[in-house]
């Protein structure tokens, strides 16, 4: 087998994993490039496509649907043509290359005909400049999730469906100012600087060869994920709960302005993941493996993070297998564990301290709704709105949160979704 046919079934099976089932591009990936020898190049190839794929998955519909007959495709045609298509359009490999590799799979499984492979992928080819015109449709969106944003406007749903198809930028958080100077001395590109303690870059990095990256200076972390702590000011020598600490950027932040931290992360795997990361940025801190629902009710808490696990919506650019699953989102699943976190976070935290609750979501029901749902039940907290001293800063709401749909920051970088409020105790 050629290489080039053997990494497009490394593609083919990853797409159609990710259609069948609930695992993440990145389980994904790292499972099987473990299985293989690549090299740097072929790695990249991989990643490329199968995200390019996947971001342009409801462009690429509309083709297909153009070109084929009204019989309803395997799905593992679909993946086949999708992939395909992303690298003939998007990706701009040689026509030849993708054509002859994708009727070679196909012959290998019995539900594609190559005959028809390689017909629709040749018409395809020829109108490739075509293609590139076409938009997203916002009705070809999963159903759960037009259901959760029916009051969208015309604006936001283009604003929405531009940024989505992006590819994410990396934006850098600092430990200090003094850091953060010392890497724009060392780094010969372009960059953007969005705080005095953050950058993002403009184009995509190997990122353990960017500057002071062993010396751990620095993490990635969204702009709009650092915001709320940014936006709490410069709190020091705090006792502070992080009951959900993956990834980690969070209790980075906190450890870096040196307050006294509990840092609790349920998931094993991602605990390993989270302790790597403070050995290089190093922060002598253990994160203990358990669910943070097992805390002593002890109201000894100044503060009390509650980076709840969400939808996760709001890194559809940096996630997009959310709209591509072939499975509906259980929200009521995740909206269960906030409520129940929320609730455990109110009986932790002292008088006058604060619970900052975050999702990386800007759908009603995991935001807004949420916190209205808390504040009747408990009747001693209430929002405290977030500050910022800069006054060309608009990302805050009336009432001072945060609630943040993926997009454009006045046309300078790329933002996630989110949302935060911050809620202190009165009684």
């Amino acid at each position: 087998m050629n290489k080039g046919l053997a990494i497009r079934l490394i593609i083919h099976s990853i797409l159609l994993s990710l259609k069948q089932n609930n695992s993440t591009f990145e389980q994904l990936f790292d499972y099987y490039i473990k299985q293989k020898q690549l090299s740097d190049y072929d790695k990249k190839f991989i990643q490329n496509t199968v995200l390019t794929s996947i971001r342009h998955e409801f462009i690429i519909l509309e083709i297909i649907n153009n070109y084929k007959s009204k019989k309803k495709s395997s799905v593992e045609e679909y993946v086949l043509l999708l992939s395909a298509i992303s690298q003939i359009v998007y990706l701009k490999i040689k026509d030849y290359a993708v054509i002859n590799c994708s009727v070679e799979i196909s012959k290998s499984i019995d539900s594609i005909n190559y005959s028809f492979i390689n017909a629709i992928l040749r018409k395809i080819a020829k109108n490739k400049k075509n293609f590139l015109k076409k938009n997203t449709n916002f009705n070809l969106l999963p159903s759960w999730f037009k259901e959760n944003v029916g009051e969208w406007n015309g604006d936001t749903r283009k604003n929405f469906l531009t940024s989505i198809i992006k590819q994410p930028e990396l934006h850098l958080v600092f430990k200090d100012t003094k850091k953060l100077d010392l890497f724009k001395k060392e780094f010969k590109y372009k960059y953007f600087q969005t705080t005095e303690k953050s950058l993002i870059l403009k184009n995509n990095y190997r990122i353990s060869k960017l500057p002071n990256y062993k010396k751990g200076h620095w993490w990635i972390q969204d702009y709009s994920a650092m915001l709320p702590l940014y936006l709490l000011g410069k709190i020091r020598n705090k006792r502070v709960l992080d009951m959900c600490s993956a990834p980690g950027g969070k209790l980075f932040q906190i450890l870096a302005l040196e307050n006294i931290v509990d840092a609790y992360e349920i998931n094993n795997e991602r605990a390993k993941t989270l302790n790597k990361n403070l050995n290089r940025l190093k922060f002598n801190i253990d994160v203990k493996v358990d669910s943070s629902m097992n805390i002593i009710e002890n109201k000894n808490y100044d503060i009390v993070l509650v980076d709840a696990p969400c939808s996760s919506v709001g890194t559809i650019r940096r996630n997009p297998e959310i709209f591509f699953r072939k499975s509906s989102l259980n929200l009521d699943y995740y909206i269960n564990i906030q409520s129940k976190l929320l609730h455990h976070a109110s009986k932790l935290v002292k008088k006058r301290g604060i619970i900052v609750y975050m999702v990386c979501s800007f759908l009603k029901k995991e935001t807004n709704q949420q916190i209205n749902k808390f504040l009747r039940k408990h009747k001693e907290f209430n929002i405290v709105p977030f500050k910022s001293e800069n006054d060309s800063f608009d990302l805050l709401s009336k009432k001072g949160f945060l609630k943040i749909i993926p997009g454009s920051y006045k046309n300078e970088f790329l933002i996630d979704g989110f949302f935060a409020v911050q809620l202190v105790r009165n009684d």
